[in-house]
């Protein structure tokens, strides 16, 4: 039988390839032809399944956040609650275009944006710890160690402790300057120059969204409570603003908050230091998240803010659903009630806020300072009308930067060449003082030198100028 075979491939071989040259050939057709073979298989027959495998290669998951619970008095009555809203967003897809090939960057693309937004009639959400005056300054909102804290997140660190030598700014980072801050993260994001406004909205935006260290299809919110306008603007030019979306989301509002807001306190966007802190514990929180900062909303916010859900799905190569192929509903906050009746709450903050009024206006007067003599008692407290003024400017119910601008009052102009011009003397009399070869001492200065002589020695301690240790006070 074995014979048998060995014979008949022989003479099939002999029929087939009768010489070696015969051989050679038909091996190097055959390979050919396997391989056309494989690809008519690949291409044609499987070609559709694998097309569509090559479309959702990209699985991601997505939190979907849960809604916060309402806080109540002991009647029932709503004190906070959540309304829905239009969102602006955008995810960093990665896929943006580099402007060497002259196309539309991210930077481009925020500016294109937030530009449109404006014109809508909406504001971006440029909740940053610098503003922008418009006299074109930057100042920070913060102070202390508050401050402190802005400046350690920005340059990325968990504790203010962490704050040192900076190379690019050439100076330690505890004392950068808002506008060096703003230089610094112009420089690294490599924003252009799109005028010191656009700039400065862009740099915020660009910050935002590094607070999600360049995440893919983690959204950043450029605008909230967008009115329809801006809707359509968005959804109609989708597939040219890449990663850009509106989505709806909750924002968070209060009844009659004067009354109630030392109570309930609000909420706000999750600090490093905070986000570091509650990572250790749960690994769904996000830099994005919205967490109670004071008040009821911190105390309570355990249960007020739910347990998030999530969806895994396929998205193509720019960071669009294709397929969901998991997905968990979020749980909802739960309500919080109070011991605190809603009405009685309200009544007694409008006569307390009614007496206070009172008591104030009944005690200011056309006075510089007050100084009380020695056997003076409660009763004889007065409040000089610079105080009143003085507070006026520095809870931002006056801004003084607009008695400059264009539709300024006479009485505004007046008060500004009047402010201006007490300025510039005052400026001049400490330079006098600090440079003089023989300086009046501390006791010798008037009150209002003292005072200026007082915030100098503050400032530089608080900036490590001055060290108060090496100072030799026999001398």
């Amino acid at each position: 039988m074995l014979d048998f075979i060995i014979d008949f491939f022989v003479r099939l071989k002999n029929i087939l390839f009768p010489s070696r040259q015969s051989a050679v050939i038909g091996v190097m057709l055959l390979f050919p032809a396997i391989l056309i073979g494989r690809l008519f298989v690949l291409q044609i027959v499987h070609g559709k399944e694998y097309q569509d495998n090559y479309d959702m290669k990209i699985e991601k998951t997505e939190a979907i956040d849960a809604s916060r619970g309402r806080i109540l008095d002991r009647n029932g009555k709503v004190l906070a609650y959540n309304d829905l809203s239009y969102t602006v967003t955008i995810k960093d897809s990665g896929t943006y275009k580099t402007r060497s090939e002259h196309q539309e960057s991210l930077d481009d693309e925020l500016y294109r944006i937030i530009s449109n937004v404006e014109k809508c009639g909406d504001k971006i959400d440029d909740d940053f710890g610098i503003v922008l005056t418009k006299k074109g300054k930057y100042r920070f909102l913060y102070s202390g160690r508050a401050l402190q804290r802005f400046r350690a997140d920005i340059f990325g660190y968990s504790t203010i402790g962490e704050l040192g030598y900076n190379e690019k700014l050439g100076k330690d980072e505890s004392k950068a300057t808002a506008e060096e801050i703003i230089q610094y993260l112009k420089e690294s994001y490599r924003v252009p120059d799109y005028g010191k406004k656009m700039e400065y909205k862009v740099i915020v935006m660009r910050y935002k969204m590094h607070l999600n260290d360049f995440q893919k299809y983690i959204s950043t919110t450029i605008a909230r409570n967008v009115s329809a306008k801006t809707v359509a603007y968005i959804k109609e030019n989708e597939a040219d603003l890449v990663g850009c979306d509106v989505e709806e989301k909750a924002v968070r509002k209060y009844v009659d908050p004067e009354a109630f807001a030392s109570i309930i306190g609000y909420t706000g966007t999750i600090s490093l230091e905070e986000y570091d802190e509650a990572s250790k514990t749960d690994d769904t929180v996000s830099k994005n998240d919205v967490v109670g900062k004071v008040g009821i909303e911190k105390v309570m916010d355990e249960v007020l803010s739910g347990k998030k859900g999530y969806q895994k799905i396929y998205a193509d190569n720019v960071g669009n659903p294709i397929k969901v192929v998991e997905s968990v509903e979020p749980v909802g906050g739960g309500d919080v009630y109070l011991s605190i009746d809603a009405d009685l709450q309200s009544a007694t903050y409008k006569l307390l806020k009614q007496e206070v009024a009172g008591i104030l206006y009944s005690k200011i007067v056309n006075q510089r300072t007050y100084r009380p003599g020695a056997n003076a008692s409660a009763a004889d407290v007065v409040i000089p009308i610079y105080e009143v003024y003085y507070a006026l400017v520095n809870n931002n119910l006056i801004d003084i930067d607009e008695f400059t601008e264009e539709g300024a009052t006479d009485v505004e102009k007046a008060v500004n060449q009047a402010y201006q011009s007490r300025k510039a003397r005052a400026l001049d009399g400490i330079r006098a003082e600090l440079l003089s070869s023989n300086p009046r001492e501390y006791r010798d200065l008037s009150d209002e030198y003292q005072d200026y002589m007082t915030f100098l020695v503050k400032r530089l301690r608080s900036q490590n100028i001055l060290m108060s240790s090496a100072i030799d006070n026999e001398d």
